[in-house]
């Protein structure tokens, strides 16, 4: 499946140790899994996909597009901290 992910927006905290990410997505065929969406949200900011939390999906009905909001933490300890 291809998939195209566009930087819309990102705002850094430094509290939590996480960045916060607005993507626009582009793909082919059905609305990609959440996993597929972490894997390159993971390569687009350099971390691993366990690190990137996907906070909402949007897709825009009757098109092969939508929006993405995620959250990169630094660390694994980072997320289980912030997601507990």
């Amino acid at each position: 499946m291809l998939m195209k992910l566009k930087e819309l927006e990102k705002k850094e905290n430094v509290m939590l140790d996480s960045t916060r990410y607005k993507f626009s997505l582009d793909f082919d065929g059905a609305t990609p899994s959440r996993t597929d969406i972490s894997s390159a949200v993971a390569k687009v900011a350099g971390a691993k996909p366990a690190q990137v939390s996907i906070e909402k999906v949007y897709s825009v009905f009757g098109k092969t597009a939508g929006y993405v909001t995620a959250t990169v933490y630094g660390k694994d300890e980072s997320k289980k901290l912030a997601e507990q």
